[in-house]
């Protein structure tokens, strides 16, 4: 078992050497959905920069957010399409069927609950924290740990590294 990226899906079922198959990201208590997020293909202009920046960045979002590379990106990568028309075509097209692994976490998110902790993160120590967790969760599946203490130990790490980077030393 492998907990990993989206965008891992389609590299590790092509080199496998054997079939490769995709399941939602396990919770401690089947009742409760912990939902999942976009990370690697979300796309931020920040606010506080000149207009020429602002500009230039708005021209590459609007690039990066068209149908051909939402598409694109999407069946090279296994990164979440932003755009449901990409989604629905690929769909009809029978896309999902041929890689179902594409369209697991895809189904995970859209039946996230709409709560803080599926909003989103904009977080300059999110590659730590979500190493973080993953190592929590492996912990967990493969050698046993409580669930309670594994997500403990996670969130420890998480808030030392998240002071550590509000203090400019990450």
């Amino acid at each position: 078992m492998l907990v990993t990226s989206t965008s891992d899906v389609f590299e590790i079922a092509n080199k496998a050497p054997f079939e490769v198959r995709t399941a939602p990201i396990p919770t401690a208590d089947e009742k409760v959905s912990g939902g999942t997020i976009l990370g690697g293909n979300s796309l931020w202009i920040l606010k506080d920069k000149p207009d020429a920046e602002k500009q230039a960045g708005y021209e590459l979002v609007k690039w990066l957010a068209s149908k051909p590379m939402q598409r694109r990106w999407h069946t090279g990568t296994g990164y979440f399409p932003i755009r449901k028309d990409v989604f629905d075509e690929l769909e009809r097209e029978g896309f999902y069927k041929k890689f179902p692994s594409a369209k697991t976490a895809i189904d995970q998110m859209r039946s996230s609950p709409a709560i803080p902790a599926t909003a989103g993160a904009l977080l300059g120590s999110f590659p730590q924290l979500r190493e973080q967790v993953e190592s929590a969760i492996e912990r967990v599946l493969t050698a046993g740990e409580a669930v309670d203490k594994s997500l403990g130990v996670a969130k420890e790490t998480s808030e030392k590294s998240m002071i550590r980077y509000n203090r400019g030393r990450t």
